[in-house]
């Protein structure tokens, strides 16, 4: 009986896992015109949630790829205002992903900034360590699709630093525009949990043995890589 429990457990984790999506995936399966929001000056209220007390221009985040076919990067273009623009390829110099192609993110290792995508959000990191996985510490801007949701009712939350602190918050919220549905609906989610639960997942996900497919993928951009570099 104890034995079937684990299978159980264990088939369960495995679908979890083979359901997840990495970086890439997550940005097309989104599609190529999706607009994402941006928010930064993270709050967390201590339940998962976090409050924002600036904005980032809209952008339109499209994957790049090598003219075979693998993803190698991705292209934020703002949609909204003149700057606000940033990308990232692994032919870069310095930069790496942490595994392929179930990758978590991709970093430069100099500047140790980097990025995440789970689901319909787009995560801006920065001080990534050398070695290990990323923490929610590490988030220091967060970019949400916009799409049509159920406007979700936002929970009342007691931030610490009392009444003046609190109204500090709402000024300065007010002040940047962040009172869109996708912030408020962003308000709602759990980020804790959602990130570690993705980082665990497809930590899981990248022990799985690589295909003959995934080998020739992996080879095609090193390659791509050699001969830019040349």
């Amino acid at each position: 009986m104890k034995n079937i429990i684990v299978s159980v457990i264990l088939l369960f984790v495995a679908t979890i896992a083979q359901g997840q999506q990495s970086l890439y995936e997550a940005l097309q399966a989104n599609g190529e015109t999706a607009i994402y929001e941006g928010f930064f000056g993270l709050e967390a209220n201590g339940d998962g949630t976090y409050n924002f007390t600036e904005s980032a221009p809209a952008v339109n985040i499209t994957v790049i790829k090598l003219p075979t076919g693998q993803p190698v990067g991705f292209n934020a273009k703002s949609i909204t205002e003149t700057y606000g623009d940033f990308s990232e390829t692994e032919l870069s110099d310095g930069v790496i992903s942490d595994s392929y192609p179930n990758l978590i993110y991709i970093k430069h290792q100099q500047t140790k900034k980097g990025y995440m995508a789970i689901d319909d959000l787009f995560l801006v990191l920065e001080r990534l360590p050398k070695i290990g996985n990323p923490t929610v510490n590490n988030i220091t801007k967060v970019y949400v699709m916009v799409k049509d949701r159920p406007e979700v009712k936002e929970t009342k939350k007691n931030n610490r630093g009392g009444f003046f602190a609190r109204m500090k918050a709402k000024i300065e919220a007010a002040s940047v525009h962040i009172n869109t549905p996708a912030s408020r609906y962003l308000r709602t989610v759990d980020i804790d949990q959602k990130f570690n639960d993705y980082v665990s997942v497809m930590k899981l996900k990248q022990t799985n043995t690589l295909t003959s497919k995934d080998s020739v993928a992996i080879a095609t951009i090193k390659r791509a890589r050699e001969k830019r570099g040349e």
